[in-house]
């Protein structure tokens, strides 16, 4: 993805900030934007786009251009069966059409706007076809975005939006085993949707399942530990490795899910760090991550525990590895010639190239990344 005219691997996270707030309270909505600008995400999937007339959106996105930050706009609301529930989106006897129509037109010249949020988990495919279509009539420039779970791979989805997008949130108290499945739906979608020929993100679990509880809600997300315990959210151990599982089953793009429940939930300082830290981390390895992969079938393992992707860059071979097991794992790589010298660039582990095989020991969870001269 093209951001600020350059290439980079697009980082992003969820957001809920209506623009009205910018009138409401200003100086809240300024230091949350005053956050963002300092983290790693430029990109934001913005729920509460619509929030708002249409000068205050215009000054919302100049506050979000101003920090170099940029968004989706969310039009995912925009179904005549959810548009009458959204404040600001009546416009009785105007159908989806017209009111799709009438905001993009209005603010695809933005230069904080990046992108559209056409689809959350709609599997109706045939609206979400219909609306990307009308968007990418009024504006052909900016991608649009559809995000859902399996259905997104069970359903045609692979004409209906520019990007597609998986959310899979596997970690629970009771199923932590159940990490891998960021890697298996993101094979699952570049097998049947995307195979390589448009971009493919994964949206990264951060949150736990206590923060859809409505009774935890209306108790301000404070609850017994016994209750944040079952309801937990993932580790940042778990968050990393789910991280890490996506890159090297082929995402793309990551989006982190979600910001305002980070910052409402009861280790939302520790959390917000975290996640922030995983994020710059990717970032760091952007141009890597954009490197086309080696050669499939070149390289071999022999630790299906241990996930892996190799990259190809000025000359180089770049390996993204990551334990998907809570023990220790090893795993040997066989290469397709003799690797000199192994240097991690991420991450803690072993790596211990030998002739044309590279060893590489890693904790639980732990995930790395290696260059290989």
């Amino acid at each position: 993805m093209i951001l600020g005219r350059r290439p980079v691997f697009p980082i992003g996270i969820y957001v809920a900030l209506a623009p009205h707030r910018l009138t409401s309270d200003r100086k809240g909505m300024l230091a949350i934007l005053d956050d963002l600008r300092n983290s790693p995400f430029k990109i934001l999937v913005n729920y509460g786009s619509p929030d708002g007339a249409l000068e205050e959106r215009r000054r919302f996105l100049d506050q979000l251009h101003k920090r170099g930050l940029c968004e989706f706009f969310s039009l995912k609301d925009y179904y005549v069966d959810l548009r009458l529930s959204v404040r600001g989106l009546p416009e009785y006897g105007k159908t989806d059409e017209e009111v799709l129509r009438k905001d993009v037109r209005a603010l695809k010249d933005h230069p904080a706007i990046l992108g559209w949020y056409i689809s959350d988990e709609r599997q109706d495919v045939e609206s979400v076809r219909r609306h990307h279509q009308w968007v990418k009539q009024e504006d052909p420039f900016h991608p649009t975005l559809h995000v859902g779970g399996y259905s997104c791979i069970s359903l045609p989805f692979a004409d209906a939006a520019d990007i597609i997008g998986v959310d899979q949130y596997p970690v629970t108290h009771e199923r932590p085993w159940a990490i891998t499945e960021v890697a298996d739906i993101m094979d699952e979608l570049q097998r049947k949707i995307c195979r390589g020929q448009r971009p493919a993100w994964t949206v990264v679990q951060a949150v736990g399942g206590y923060l859809w509880n409505e009774d935890v809600r209306e108790r301000g997300y404070k609850f017994p530990p016994d209750e944040a315990l079952k309801y937990r959210a993932p580790t940042p151990r778990e968050i990393r490795c789910m991280t890490y599982l996506a890159l090297t089953h082929g995402a793309t793009g990551l989006l982190y899910y979600y910001h305002k429940e980070i910052k409402v939930a009861y280790d939302s300082e520790v959390r917000w760090s975290a996640v922030k830290s995983i994020a710059k981390e990717v970032r760091d390895l952007s141009t890597v991550l954009l490197a086309p992969d080696y050669e499939p079938g070149k390289i071999t393992g022999d630790n299906p525990k241990v996930h892996w992707k190799a990259k190809s860059r000025d000359g180089k071979l770049f390996v993204i590895a990551v334990n998907s097991s809570t023990e220790v794992q090893g795993v040997i790589l066989t290469l397709p010639g003799p690797a000199q010298k192994a240097v991690l660039r991420t991450g803690i582990g072993l790596a211990y190239p030998w002739k044309n095989q590279l060893l590489l020991i890693l904790d639980g969870y732990e995930a790395v990344a290696v260059e290989l001269s």
